[in-house]
């Protein structure tokens, strides 16, 4: 499994993916010669030209996908971002660059590393996701880190990151998001890392007129779905593209598979590409069958990362009145039904890092649970289907040092099977004070279920 598969819990959802048409790919390697690298590049580096699809679900979690209400067709104004795998919104008709199908790599003779994965333009805001082992330090508003054609600075305005590895060490790499807003609309710039200079070019994107140009579509319940095909190691492989009517990205097809005219169905086999993008699958199976690419359901996300702030009265101890607390989450209402003040037992079994397990002294006696009733039922094929939290670190688990390594403890009282549905969420803070009486809580990440069996008849 490669090491970032979890990035997607860390940084904001940021991407939806989009695959270019073999007419857009032909249109688009008319601009491929504009973004070659320019011959100032020192000798101890290189630049190479590879498919962006290299820690796909890091990209996914990283660019934004722009788009405005589209019950109709595909709309102009949209443009694909090669590379990216991605569609935005250029509300106002401006230019719009980005790296053409490909990323840029730098390596240098002592192993230091530089990949610049994707970059576009969003106004004068450049957006970049970039992966190097050489550890960074960058703060908001930096303007040392990138300069224009024209020697104008750059202000880093929003820097995700994650790292693996610990610093200095042969293994350490780190993986993240930029943006850099400019006083104009810029088509390269120089970005600092480390002391090196990595020289950025991208082209211009043209629009996409229609959304069909993307291959034959299927709509159900707001959502428009097309596939794309090609062999790869002897594999069919499908690609999909979705949008959806009420402005939010897709994180997830669910349980996709092919049927033939006989009625047989495929179901996805592993490539031989570790890192296969989320919009991407691959089949035993030959387009001569004259095949269907089936999906029973779709897992949503907002553009943008809505909070829903709470601030919470927390009964006492052995105070038992019934909790119904509504919450609006956009269009849909939840209830919290249990604010559960907890005992947790005198000792408690810890999973270790090894998966051993160990008994040690629990470091705190009391505890909170807090259960969410999402109101999710797959048969309403439209509901919040999970989300995340946040709130004070001091209330989660404390590490504890066992053996040697850092170990966090579970909570020594268990979770009622009343709430082991997946309508419900159950938030767990072992180390609430009994003291307490108010928690501020954020509820972020949402997540949507949609159901429809979108049926796409994929072409030869």
């Amino acid at each position: 499994m490669d090491k970032f598969d979890n990035l997607n819990e860390i940084i904001e959802d940021k991407l939806n993916h989009i695959v270019v048409t073999d007419s857009l790919k032909e249109r688009i390697k008319t601009k491929a010669s504009k973004s070659k690298a320019p011959k100032s590049y020192s000798s101890g580096y290189k630049r190479a030209a590879i498919c962006t699809v290299s820690f796909a679900t890091v990209v996914m979690c990283i660019v934004f996908l722009f788009h405005s209400n589209i019950s109709e067709a595909f709309e102009p104004l949209k443009k694909y971002i090669p590379g990216l795998n991605a569609v935005i919104v250029d509300s106002n008709d401006a230019e719009t660059y980005a790296l053409v199908d490909s990323s840029i790599i730098f390596q240098s003779e002592n192993g230091q590393k530089i990949e610049i994965l994707s970059c576009f333009t969003d106004g004068n805001v450049v957006k970049a996701v970039i992966r190097s082992n050489i550890p960074v330090e960058w703060k908001q508003n930096d303007t040392q880190l990138v300069t224009d054609s024209k020697g104008n600075k750059g202000k880093l305005t929003e820097f995700n990151a994650m790292g693996d590895g610990e610093k200095g060490s042969s293994d350490y790499e780190w993986i993240g998001s930029a943006s850099f807003q400019f006083g104009r609309v810029v088509d390269r710039f120089d970005l600092l890392i480390g002391g090196l200079t990595v020289p950025v070019i991208m082209s211009k994107v043209e629009g996409v007129e229609h959304f069909e140009d993307f291959g034959n579509v299927s709509y159900e319940n707001g959502i428009r779905v097309a596939a794309l095909t090609q062999y790869k190691d002897n594999l069919l492989e499908v690609k999909l593209i979705g949008l959806s009517d009420d402005n939010k990205k897709i994180l997830t097809y669910g349980n996709i598979y092919l049927v033939d005219i006989q009625g047989k169905k495929y179901l996805p086999v592993s490539s031989q590409d570790k890192d296969v993008p989320q919009n991407t699958f691959y089949f035993e199976a030959r387009l001569k069958d004259d095949l269907e690419a089936v999906i029973p359901y779709i897992i949503l996300a907002d553009n943008e990362n809505k909070k829903v702030d709470l601030k919470l009265e927390i009964p006492s101890e052995g105070d038992n009145t019934p909790v119904d607390l509504p919450v609006s989450i956009g269009t849909y209402n939840v209830n919290i039904v249990a604010l559960q003040r907890m005992v947790n037992e005198n000792s408690i079994v810890v999973r270790r890092s090894d998966g051993s397990k160990k008994t040690v002294e629990n470091p705190s006696k009391t505890g909170l649970q807090i259960v969410i009733d999402k109101k999710f039922d797959k048969a309403i094929k439209n509901g919040l289907s999970g989300f995340t939290w946040s709130c004070d670190q001091k209330y989660n688990a404390i590490p504890l040092q066992i053996d040697g390594e850092a170990t966090f403890v579970d909570p020594g009282y268990e979770q009622s099977d009343k709430y082991g549905e997946p309508r419900y969420e159950v938030i767990s803070l072992p180390n609430f004070p009994a003291e307490q009486t108010t928690l501020d809580i954020t509820l972020e990440n949402f997540q949507y279920y949609r159901e429809g069996d979108w049926s796409i008849t994929l072409k030869k």
